[in-house]
């Protein structure tokens, strides 16, 4: 302390006025009032508290809460709330000449079991992040690839991968790109491997008789089930066999069958055969699951060479169906076999098509009896 003594009243005036400039300085600088960002380089927002309180679900914050923002912060001098924000600065994302970018979303709409790449048909602008998110981006693997330029990406929503990303950064950068890209090689696979019956299916000989049969999955339709089967009996080439897939049926559904077409009531998982005035109808009484489950259960009942599941809406008028041995090759393995069975519905080849007619219209040669549950249609 002795040199201390010897500072003027001066000196000891300016140390009195230095100290608290220095120490509200810190505070200024730590408080993150002010932020600058260089041009080349951005800054992720993170909210550190908020009176709107925490996200409830996703990644970043939408609504102002506590959290990412969506907006990043370009070049330039920034201006904050104290103690409220927290900046994180990051590169602006260049995809040099010659280079693709592959985009991870980490927030987001999640994919559907049988879906691998998200869809970019709405949410396709990477540097918008609250428009992806609100637009119904979904989160993982993108279809949608970067080429060639600089972007403006907020890298807490997403992670771009590239060369150069794996040449500074090394294989962890890489290792989920890497990991989808071994997942899809196995999901082409397995599927490969299921359908390979469906590409090796024999074609029906020209002039043989197909037998068809139509599935109608019911639920509390006793309004419109009569019409329904009625309009069905009523076609130029009906089928021999119309199941009903009572899905449960509470109301009067199990009345109309009996009274109109002289049906004895099964059993839950029994089937009812023997109508006195139609002969090909029989009816599958099953416990209340859903459609898809009756539909798996009515397939695996009924043994006809095509099999079409007919809504009980599709009010189908006379003439609606027509099937031909020539038709039934023609679906075979093709991938086309959805618009040749909505032309199937709509009468003769080249008619208007109705597709919601049809949720299925497959030869069992091709297909095994889980083709409902195996082709994933129901």
């Amino acid at each position: 302390m002795e040199p201390l003594q010897y500072l003027s009243p001066t000196e000891w005036m300016a140390i009195e006025i230095a100290i608290p400039i220095i120490v509200l300085a810190i505070l200024f600088w730590w408080s993150g009032v002010v932020r600058y960002i260089p041009n080349d380089r951005l800054g992720i927002l993170e909210k550190l508290w908020s009176f709107r309180g925490s996200i409830s679900n996703g990644f970043i914050a939408l609504n102002r809460e506590a959290g990412y923002q969506p907006e990043v912060v370009r070049g330039g001098l920034h201006f904050f709330m104290p103690f409220q924000y927290s900046m994180h600065r990051a590169n602006l994302v260049t995809i040099p000449q010659g280079q693709i970018g592959y985009v991870f979303a980490r927030d987001g709409k999640p994919l559907p079991p049988t879906q691998t790449l998200a869809s970019n048909t709405e949410a396709d602008d990477f540097q918008d992040v609250r428009g992806f998110l609100e637009k119904g981006g979904q989160k993982g693997p993108q279809r949608k690839i970067l080429r060639e330029g600089t972007y403006a990406i907020n890298l807490a929503q997403f992670i771009v991968l590239t060369a150069q990303a794996f040449f500074r950064q090394g294989l962890v950068v890489w290792s989920i790109g890497i990991a989808y890209i071994l997942y899809d090689t196995a999901l082409l696979v397995f599927t490969a491997w299921n359908i390979r019956d469906l590409r090796a299916a024999p074609a029906a000989v020209p002039g043989e008789h197909v037998t068809f049969g139509v599935i109608v999955a019911a639920h509390n339709e006793a309004a419109v089930i009569a019409s329904t089967i009625d309009r069905l009996a009523a076609q130029d080439a009906p089928p021999e066999i119309i199941l009903i897939a009572d899905d449960g049926s509470s109301d009067d559904t199990a009345g109309v069958l009996a009274r109109r077409y002289g049906l004895t009531v099964p059993a839950l998982g029994g089937m009812a055969t023997g109508s006195t005035n139609l002969p090909s109808l029989r009816w599958l009484r099953l416990p209340h699951g859903g459609k898809a489950g009756a539909l798996n259960a009515a397939v695996l009942a009924i043994d006809t060479e095509v099999r079409q599941a007919c809504d009980w809406a599709d009010q189908l008028p006379a003439g609606s169906i027509h099937v031909s041995a020539e038709t039934c090759s023609s679906l075979g393995p093709s991938r086309e076999w959805q618009s040749l069975a909505a032309r199937l519905a709509a009468g003769r080849e080249g008619a208007e098509a109705t597709p919601a007619a049809v949720t299925l219209a497959l030869t069992p040669r091709a297909v095994g009896a889980n083709s409902f549950a195996g082709a994933g249609l129901a």
